[in-house]
């Protein structure tokens, strides 16, 4: 491409506002979402996409999100 990684980190950081390392993070977030919405288990939402363990996924789910995955998927009592 002829750009250096510093570069290109910085050139994505301006168009998005935020890393890449966050911008992923939050992708993955979105996409488990998704599969969880489709009836998927917690557990493999958290395996496939490279979390260590369930506890690692649902600390970072509820970091972004304000709730556990579980939580998340409940039905709404309104």
């Amino acid at each position: 491409m002829g750009i250096s990684g510093r570069m290109l980190a910085r050139h994505f950081k301006e168009e998005t506002s935020m890393s890449f390392g966050h911008w992923r993070q939050h992708m993955r977030a979105a996409e488990a979402m998704t599969w969880l919405a489709l009836g998927r288990v917690a557990t493999h939402v958290a395996l496939d996409p490279g979390y260590s363990t369930l506890g690692a996924f649902t600390a970072m789910f509820r970091r972004l999100f304000g709730e556990s995955p579980q939580q998340s998927m409940a039905p709404s009592s309104e």
